[in-house]
């Protein structure tokens, strides 16, 4: 099989959240990132978001890789039915796995791990170090509050508003995948 060539890094929760709105848009964007023909990039890991992004991808045909890094092993299960799991150290070979085999970034709820990955990502972006266009999908307003604190940085003057610019936000899945069309198209 060959892998496709635009392929959209997803960095999600290892835990489902508190709302099913969450697995569903988690199911939504895997399910429409195969149908439109996106190979996915993601964590790895069987548990919320993520195991119900790749199920979902992987049940449309989707093209899905995996990268759990060793020290997870054993608190997280790796996917069970990818093809393509790539097993690495530690948690920064990971993000760094992820960015390279990826050309965008894709954001949906999530923790700690979820932001360390998206904030990695929007740096070396704005620092012209790659080139990933970067997008957080605002399911039940999950990121309103970290949308508002990026506002702010800029009005204090401690980020740029072209490195703002850099995470653009959507309402729904079906938006995300609308955007990511046009992206590819216009790179292509």
């Amino acid at each position: 099989m060959t892998l496709s060539p635009y392929r959209v890094a997803v960095f999600c929760g290892g835990h489902a959240g508190g709302s099913p709105e969450y697995a569903q848009a988690a199911d939504e964007v895997g399910r429409g990132l195969a149908r439109a023909g996106f190979g996915i990039v993601f964590g790895g890991s069987n548990l919320g978001l993520m195991g119900k992004l790749a199920y979902a991808a992987l049940e449309e045909g989707g093209q899905v890789i995996g990268v759990l890094p060793d020290s997870l092993m054993g608190r997280e299960t790796p996917f069970p039915e990818l093809r393509d799991l790539r097993r690495v150290p530690d948690f920064p070979t990971r993000k760094t796995m992820l960015l390279n085999l990826s050309r965008a970034v894709v954001a949906l709820p999530g923790g700690y791990g979820t932001l360390d990955e998206l904030f990695e990502a929007a740096t070396l972006s704005g620092l012209g170090l790659s080139g990933q266009r970067l997008w957080l999908v605002n399911t039940r307003g999950y990121f309103d509050a970290l949308l508002a604190f990026l506002d702010h940085a800029v009005r204090e003057g401690f980020t740029p508003p072209t490195q703002r610019a850099l995470i653009r936000t959507v309402p729904s899945p079906a938006a995300l995948i609308d955007e990511l069309v046009r992206e590819r198209a216009a790179s292509a």
